[in-house]
């Protein structure tokens, strides 16, 4: 719809998700975003050459896959310590049955230092 002149800049602010495993080993993320396509059908809407590389069509939702096959410029944007990815994917509920990260995860000055350790091994 646009002019051929037209340049498409892109900036990722927000829900730059990694497809990591939880600090148990789980992948806790990857199985919901599994879900995702397949709950809403979008495995036609994401990017074909990511889709080609990869077995699972969810992993297309992960920057880490679907960033090398984006030919517009790009510039992120994202939080090392996204308070929504510590809570959901570094550390969901199910990996924390006990609470033991539960300060931790509502106020990062409250983790302790082995915390700190294991949030930047993700």
């Amino acid at each position: 719809m646009l002019p051929d002149s037209t340049i498409v800049k892109c900036m990722s602010d927000a829900g730059f998700f990694l497809d990591v495993n939880d600090i148990t080993g789980n992948d806790t993320i990857r199985t919901f975003f599994n879900s995702v396509v397949k709950l809403q059908g979008v495995e036609n809407n994401l990017n074909k050459a990511c889709l080609a590389s990869h077995y699972f069509p969810s992993q297309c939702f992960f920057p880490q896959y679907n960033l090398p096959f984006i030919r517009n410029p790009f510039f992120i944007l994202n939080s090392a310590y996204d308070t929504y990815q510590i809570g959901h994917i570094f550390v969901p509920p199910s990996a924390d049955p006990t609470g033991h990260w539960s300060r931790c995860k509502s106020d990062l000055a409250s983790c302790s230092p082995s915390q700190i350790s294991i949030l930047q091994e993700k």
